[in-house]
């Protein structure tokens, strides 16, 4: 983060809000590089985000279809940058309710390259609702490996996860085990009506890996696996002989 919105940020969070909205007014219309602009850009939206969700939602779908007033700013964006922002309109979108539209862009985010472990889980998450256990599993078993590094930015380049400038996601997403805890249900009535509990088990490993002071994943697990040799022991065919014609 450039000095200038350094100097922002810390007026914001202390209280100064006008002020710092008129120090990144200033950064936007007269940037140092293409870094700080982005920066901005991220920053202003974080604070309308927080202001107007469905104002925001509109103007971000407007730019990353490449329309609008910022067409050239969007034009000079890296890959990754634009990556950044698909991630930031599917989470409004989601948070909208706008479920289709969400998957659309949070895909594209990770087409582009994005990868953090919440745009994993939300995507995980989406699939399910879609009825895509395989597809969704292989986007959450991604998210919980890279749950721990989430506050590390040395995943494809620089993380902008929303918050970084405000000090709170507008949005409010949490990131903890109660989220995947969550999930884990889902998975688990889904993969216990078509009768592949091993699925729910690939996901609870993981967890058990990721959280493992988490008490309860241990006695799930008990659960789990008991279900999985009862259904084995129920589905088994019979070893009885069968008796003859006639006999």
């Amino acid at each position: 983060m450039s000095k200038r919105i350094e100097a922002a940020k810390v007026l914001f969070r202390y209280g100064n809000r006008s002020d710092a909205q008129r120090m990144l007014q200033v950064i936007w219309d007269v940037p140092e590089n293409s870094n700080e602009t982005f920066e901005c850009f991220l920053s202003m939206m974080e604070i309308w985000i927080s202001k107007d969700r469905i104002g925001a939602m509109l103007h971000l779908e407007e730019l990353t279809s490449g329309h609008g007033p910022h067409v050239e700013f969007w034009d000079s964006l890296a890959l990754s940058d634009r990556a950044v922002l698909y991630e930031w309109v599917g989470q409004v979108e989601l948070a909208e309710g706008h479920l289709e539209q969400a998957f659309e862009s949070l895909n594209r985010a990770a087409s582009l390259g994005r990868d953090t472990s919440l745009l994993w889980r939300l995507l995980g998450d989406l699939s399910l609702a879609q009825g895509d256990l395989e597809m969704s599993l292989r986007f959450l078993k991604r998210s919980l490996h890279l749950y721990r590094q989430m506050d590390l930015e040395i995943l494809s380049g620089r993380n902008y996860s929303m918050g970084h400038f405000m000090g709170q996601d507008p949005l409010k997403w949490s990131h903890g085990v109660a989220d995947y805890m969550q999930i884990l249900l889902k998975v688990t009535r889904m993969a216990k009506g078509r009768r592949n509990l091993k699925s729910a088990r690939e996901l609870l490993m993981e967890m058990l890996h990721q959280f493992p002071e988490e008490s309860r994943l241990p006695k799930l697990r008990l659960m789990l696996e008991r279900s999985i040799v009862e259904h084995s022991l129920f589905q088994a065919p019979s070893k009885r002989p069968q008796l003859e014609a006639g006999a």
